[in-house]
């Protein structure tokens, strides 16, 4: 039920305009939990996006100055990936067109609605 819930609600994230494609992807070992999106290499791209989260837990003490990490981005070309943590263990990973407008205020309800039902699994 609730795996069908999270499922649901990356659809209804990946179905904005201008994403590509959202995913769940544990942050321990970069395994992709649940990805949506129309994106070719989907998976690959948020797993291996995860390593840059995992490359500063690694080296906590560098930026221990500058506190906890909470959203890491990346800009290519053509494309933007934002990561943040979802939940216990998880990385909630968007891969966006670069510059588009995101409604970050939706991002953040929806965020927040995820991490609810991760906790729960």
């Amino acid at each position: 039920m609730k795996t069908r819930q999270l499922h649901e609600a990356l659809a209804s994230m990946a179905a904005l305009p201008d994403f590509l494609g959202c995913a769940l992807v544990d942050m321990q070992d970069g395994m992709v939990c649940h990805a949506v999106g129309t994106l070719a290499e989907l998976e690959q791209v948020v797993s291996y996006s995860s390593d840059y989260w995992r490359l500063n837990q690694r080296n906590q003490p560098v930026f221990e100055g500058l506190g906890d990490l909470r959203v890491v981005v990346l800009m290519h070309l053509a494309g933007q990936i934002t990561l943040s943590e979802c939940g216990k263990r998880m990385l909630l990973v968007l891969v966006t067109r670069r510059l588009s407008a995101i409604d970050w205020e939706r991002w953040k309800t929806d965020h927040t609605r995820l991490a609810t039902l991760v906790n729960q699994l």
